[in-house]
């Protein structure tokens, strides 16, 4: 969600235009069923995040909090995009953060609980709030 983190890493994607696309999709689809992800782990704040979780519940999407996966083949891509190295995201750090990400989709009234699919659904990979905490 931070502009220049997404900038760094995805200097050849529109931001602009994802954003519209996730606001066009709600359109379609309808409020609390769609979402996107929002990746930890690149140096973002925990402010930033509440802001991020926040943005995408006030347009009716509903995101999810996905640490970043580093492995061999895009650690040294991703270490030069920042500038700095990767701090693993600790348990501690997530807990508190779905906890916060539900009580901002509370107050939208949205909820995890509307997909049949993906993500929220699976829950292998995530913290799924309404589902695990």
């Amino acid at each position: 969600f931070d502009r220049e983190i997404f900038h760094r890493i995805c200097p050849d994607l529109d931001y602009g235009n994802i954003m519209r696309m996730l606001e066009h999709a709600v359109t379609i689809f309808g409020k609390g069923k769609v979402t996107t992800n929002i990746l930890l782990g690149l140096g973002e704040s925990h402010e930033n995040v509440f802001e991020a979780v926040e943005h995408f519940a006030k347009m009716g999407v509903v995101p999810v909090l996905r640490v970043l996966r580093i492995n061999d083949l895009n650690h040294d891509r991703i270490v030069r995009a920042l500038g700095h190295n990767i701090q693993k995201v600790s348990s501690e750090r997530m807990l508190k953060l779905a906890e916060r990400q539900k009580s901002i989709l509370t107050d939208y009234g949205l909820t995890t609980g509307t997909f049949e699919t993906m993500c929220h659904k699976c829950g292998c990979c995530d913290i799924v709030p309404f589902r695990d905490i």
